[in-house]
């Protein structure tokens, strides 16, 4: 991967996530958030990181539509499936 594609994959990311928990903390249940300062602050509340994670897990579904993407080579650089369980030596790009 080119170092501007993981800068822009982190920045998504990163934005997701704040995003994430600035509508936990709108909607009461959350944390306090200032993304300006990078703080968040949940003593008191809880942090629903399902949320969170299933928020950053949309960006990978939705470059390809469905969840392929997230097991494709291209999402974790360099990352193989063995061809069958049964030989771990082989691999191919999945």
């Amino acid at each position: 991967m080119s170092a501007d594609y993981d800068d822009e994959l982190i920045a998504n990311i990163e934005d997701v996530i704040w995003t994430a928990l600035e509508l936990q903390a709108e909607q009461g249940m959350g944390p306090y958030v200032d993304r300006d300062m990078g703080m968040v602050d949940a003593s008191g509340a809880g942090l629903d990181m399902t949320a969170v994670a299933a928020a950053v897990a949309a960006i990978f579904v939705d470059k390809q539509g469905d969840c392929s993407w997230c097991h494709n080579p291209c999402a974790v650089d360099g990352w193989k499936l063995p061809l069958d369980t049964a030989d771990p030596v082989e691999t191919r790009d999945n």
